[in-house]
């Protein structure tokens, strides 16, 4: 992957899943106010990166007013994501540390009340470590 992963965050399936890691989350923006999975922008960063990816979205009320989160696969069997990018897209400054770690604490809070109606779909992984506040190369 070319990118390093924002946190560590990873998406791995359980033994017993029927979905990917990919399709968990795309059902997750699906099913949770405020979340939306960018069909389009996901396919583009798929061809880029060469691997399964997706973009979701996320609608919150504040500055900035959307912010997108892109995962991509760590290999191309899909079988484990990371969080690789967090974005701003209508702005021209880059999001902060704060910024940062109040927005991936919002993903968490959400994908974690998710995936507790849905225990044996994907196991959630994160380790908070340095994150880098500007958007990796891609």
């Amino acid at each position: 992957m070319d990118s390093d992963p924002i946190a560590n965050l990873a998406l791995t399936p359980a033994s017993n899943a029927k979905l990917t890691p990919l399709e968990v989350l795309a059902d997750f923006a699906d099913a949770t106010r405020g979340w939306v999975y960018l069909e389009r922008a996901s396919r583009h960063y798929a061809d880029q990166k060469r691997l399964p990816a997706l973009v979701l979205r996320h609608y919150r009320g504040g500055a900035p007013p959307h912010v997108d989160f892109a995962f991509a696969a760590t290999s191309t069997d899909a079988d484990e994501v990371r969080l690789v990018i967090l974005d701003a897209p209508d702005t021209d400054e880059h999001l902060s540390q704060q910024q940062h770690t109040l927005l991936l604490d919002t993903l968490l809070d959400a994908l974690q009340n998710y995936l507790s109606a849905r225990p044996d779909h994907v196991e959630l992984h994160l380790e908070r470590g340095n994150v880098d506040p500007s958007p990796p190369s891609v």
